[in-house]
C-alpha cells in the first residue's frame, strides 16, 4: 500500500479539524439561541423579587397579564371604577382611547376579564416584562391609606374584608 505524501495528509487533518471546530461553534450558537428564546418567552411565570408586593401573588399561582382596555367604551363612571380596581391614580396620565394595564390574575379571573365588554385583549406576560416594582405595604403606609379612606367616607377595614372574601372565592377553584 502506497502512502500519500506527507503534505497531503497534513491538509486532510486540518480540514477535519476545521469541520470539527465549525460544528462545535454552530452547536454553541444553537444552544445560545435556544437559551435566549427561553429567556424572552419563558414557559413558567417569572416572579418579581421577594420584597415586592406582588411576589406572594406569583407564588399563589396567579399570572401576570397585560389588559388592553378601551377607556372611552367604559364611560366616565365605569372608567373610574376600573382605575380604582387597578390602583391607577387619577393624577397619572389621563386614560383616553385604548390603554394597557398590567395586573396579576388567576386563571378563572383571566377568562372572565378576557370576555368582558370594552376589553380588547388580554396578553399573558410570563416574563414579567411589564411588571412594575412595588414595595410591600408597611404598617405606616396602611395607616395612611386608612386615613385617606376615612376622609372619603369609606370604612377601609370592611372594604379590605370584602376584598379578601372575593379573592378567596376566586382562588378556591384552582
Amino acid at each position: 500500500p502506497a502512502r500519500p505524501p506527507p503534505r497531503r495528509r497534513k491538509e486532510g487533518g486540518s480540514l477535519a479539524l476545521g469541520w470539527c471546530v465549525l460544528s462545535v461553534a454552530f452547536l454553541g450558537l444553537a444552544v445560545g439561541a435556544g437559551a435566549a428564546y427561553r429567556y424572552v418567552y419563558p414557559t413558567r411565570q417569572r416572579c418579581p423579587a421577594e420584597g415586592d408586593r406582588f411576589y406572594d401573588h406569583c407564588k399563589e399561582g396567579r399570572r401576570h397579564h397585560l389588559i388592553q382596555i378601551d377607556w372611552e367604551c367604559l364611560g366616565p363612571r365605569r372608567s373610574g371604577a376600573m382605575r380604582a380596581a387597578f390602583g391607577i391614580d387619577e393624577d397619572e396620565t389621563a386614560q383616553a382611547g385604548v390603554g394597557y394595564v398590567p395586573t396579576w390574575l388567576t386563571k378563572e379571573n383571566a377568562k372572565v376579564v378576557a370576555k368582558s365588554p370594552c376589553i380588547l385583549g388580554l396578553t399573558e406576560d410570563l416574563g414579567c416584562w411589564y411588571c412594575k416594582p412595588t414595595k410591600k405595604p408597611t404598617a405606616a403606609s396602611n395607616e395612611e391609606l386608612r386615613a385617606k379612606a376615612a376622609e372619603m367616607g369609606v370604612d377601609a377595614d370592611a372594604a379590605a374584608d370584602g376584598a379578601e372574601e372575593t379573592e378567596s372565592e376566586g382562588t378556591a377553584g384552582e
